[in-house]
């Protein structure tokens, strides 16, 4: 995915409702300057469940996995840089893993340099680099109630905030 996009949307929208697959895999792709200022949305990739909360009346496993990808000079007004997951309805049990990706230069207004994730149950990042990324909070990772959160073989270097976790942010 390589493009400007309009101020109504971002690169990739994943809505996880009732209709949607158990399991997303964004692997071996290019997101490059793409730009997002709708509010609540990245510019390259969102995952949230927009629809109303009664299509997820039970507890459903959700797996994200984003591998071998490079983030660039992604730009957004609201909710990450490049990355936003945040599911509004807390019965919806989300495994994020982030694996061997790059993120270079993006930033948000708000929290998320390059990933805004909140309310999942497992946020693994692992052999990642984050580099020159800037946000108001978290300019590499905001992480906002996530109950289990692993870091581990990651590089995180010259990323700026206005306000607070250069490199990670985590908040429950």
């Amino acid at each position: 995915v390589s493009s400007a996009f309009n101020k109504s949307t971002c690169a990739i929208v994943i809505d996880i409702n009732a209709y949607c697959p158990t399991f997303a895999l964004i692997k071996n792709t290019l997101f490059y300057k793409c730009f997002c200022n709708q509010s609540n949305k990245a510019s390259g990739i969102t995952v949230s469940d927009y629809r109303e909360s009664r299509y997820l009346n039970n507890f459903m496993a959700r797996n994200i996995l984003i591998l071998h990808s490079k983030f660039s000079s992604c730009l957004s007004e609201d909710r990450a840089g490049a990355v936003a997951i945040f599911p509004v309805n807390m019965n919806v049990n989300i495994t994020v893993q982030v694996i061997k990706s790059t993120f270079y230069n993006n930033t948000c207004k708000t929290e998320g340099g390059s990933l805004a994730i909140a309310d999942v149950m497992h946020l693994v990042i692992k052999e990642c680099d984050f580099e020159l990324n800037k946000a108001k909070m978290g300019a590499g990772i905001f992480a906002n109630r996530c109950y289990h959160v692993v870091i581990f073989q990651s590089n995180f270097s010259r990323n700026s905030v206005t306000a607070g976790g250069a490199g990670v942010y985590l908040n429950n």
